[in-house]
């Protein structure tokens, strides 16, 4: 089913458009709250949440064009509420080890939130940059941008750590 027809059906309490939508966007939404909040079970309670929400309120949701696009923009909300709500969640400082992905997720969760999740939504879950200004209810040129600066700040704390190969190269 193409997403308005599955929309449709879920408005009309159909289980079976409910458990497509779970089994196509559950890994994506769990990887994405994962690298949010760096926590297994934090991300399982968030993403029960976020499809409870959505079937408990399915009569009354907008979805506008894309569904994968309601899918990023509510996980976007909850977790930032999470996270906001939460504030001692943390990962702890990185160590002597030459693990370059944790020193990139440690890097990452260090930037300002809106940074981080267009670093997220753009380089892990590759949603094009007008998706992500949907997702994140911003101009295209703010994704941009934030984009740009984010990964100039990885880029040198990278570099920093692992001399002057590029996260590209890894």
């Amino acid at each position: 089913m193409i997403d308005h027809e599955l929309v449709g059906s879920l408005k009309g309490a159909s289980v079976e458009s409910f458990q497509q939508i779970c089994s196509t966007y559950y890994e994506r939404m769990f990887l994405f709250f994962w690298r949010r909040t760096q926590n297994r079970e934090e991300s399982k309670r968030l993403i029960n949440k976020l499809f409870s929400s959505i079937w408990v309120n399915r009569a009354s949701l907008e979805f506008g064009a894309s569904l994968e696009t309601f899918m990023y923009r509510h996980a976007n909300e909850m977790a930032f509420q999470h996270l906001s709500t939460n504030p001692d969640i943390q990962l702890p400082p990185p160590d002597d080890s030459n693990d370059f992905s944790y020193h990139l997720n440690f890097h990452l969760n260090s930037l300002p939130e809106n940074h981080k999740v267009t670093f997220i939504l753009a380089r892990y879950e590759r949603l094009p940059f007008n998706e992500i200004a949907e997702v994140m209810r911003i101009p295209q040129e703010t994704v941009e941008s934030y984009l740009a600066s984010s990964v100039k700040y990885l880029m040198d704390k990278t570099k920093a750590l692992f001399g002057d190969e590029s996260i590209h190269e890894r």
